[in-house]
């Protein structure tokens, strides 16, 4: 998951389509609910799965 929608999620200062593009580019996935920064969560599992290869 990636997120450059800003503090909130409020695209305020940058264009959606900017964050799916650099999402993409990225091999990340847009997070669709996030806050201040992406989910723990998401992160705890991203980690783990390098661990396991």
């Amino acid at each position: 998951m990636g997120k450059i929608s800003g503090a909130v999620s409020t695209y305020a200062n940058v264009d959606p389509q900017i964050e799916a593009i650099a999402c993409q580019k990225l091999g990340l996935q847009p997070d669709t609910a996030s806050t201040q920064v992406v989910s723990r969560d998401r992160h705890a599992e991203y980690v783990e799965q390098l661990v396991q290869k």
